[in-house]
């Protein structure tokens, strides 16, 4: 939830909002299980995780492209990306193998370090380097004006769809790599995995300080 919440704050930020998180973070997780006894852990991994940025990708550029407010875009996101994953798998999926349950890449993102989980580390770490790219770099400062005033941030040269859809992409990459990091730790889904999570992943987001209003907001 930490990890979904960080990439909706991105968003937020922009002074926009994903409701398809919940769906992306359960696709995505489908995808690395169903795909792995082909392609293996690593292989799943790459492929799960460009699904969700494909994903997001798709909303972005619909969002800022098409002018369309981007709550129905999401919505849309959330109904089809649970709609793939009913389709895909035909309301079951398999669990993880043996083998991948204790590959290295599986202990990595799942398994336990001094006794706390592997996911702790993984947000401690993102949450960090969010932070550095929102308040040190270029990309930063144009994602808080961006959503403080696109106007004022276009008048001076900020690309604001290109800003909007990096937006997209991160947070649905985040909600995917969470997707992962869950069954890592716990091998087992099912084709519901990761409903309602987009609400708890708004909240959480609002109630660490983002302004539904947008350009204002932290890690």
């Amino acid at each position: 939830l930490a990890l979904v919440a960080l990439g909706q704050a991105l968003v937020i930020m922009t002074k926009e909002i994903d409701l398809s998180v919940g769906s992306i973070y359960g696709l995505t997780g489908v995808a690395f299980i169903t795909l792995e006894p082909s392609l293996g852990v690593p292989g799943s991994l790459v492929v799960a995780l460009l699904i969700a940025a494909a994903a997001g990708f798709i909303q972005g550029t619909a969002v800022v492209k098409g002018e369309l407010p981007s709550m129905i875009v999401t919505l849309g996101g959330l109904f089809a990306a649970r709609g793939i994953i009913y389709v895909w798998t035909g309301g079951s999926v398999h669990n993880f193998s043996p083998d991948a349950r204790t590959h290295a890449l599986t202990r990595l993102l799942g398994g336990e370090l001094f006794g706390i989980s592997a996911a702790i580390y993984w947000v401690a770490i993102i949450s960090v380097l969010l932070a550095i790219m929102l308040w040190g770099t270029r990309f930063g400062n144009r994602l808080l004006a961006t959503g403080g005033s696109r106007e004022s941030a276009e008048s001076r040269g900020v690309r604001t769809d290109r800003v909007k859809t990096a937006a997209f992409v991160l947070c649905s990459l985040l909600a995917g790599f969470a997707g992962i990091l869950t069954l890592c730790n716990q091998p087992q889904t099912h084709v519901t995995l990761g409903e309602n999570m987009e609400l708890e992943a708004i909240s959480a987001a609002v109630i660490g300080g983002c302004l539904l209003s947008g350009g204002r907001g932290s890690f």
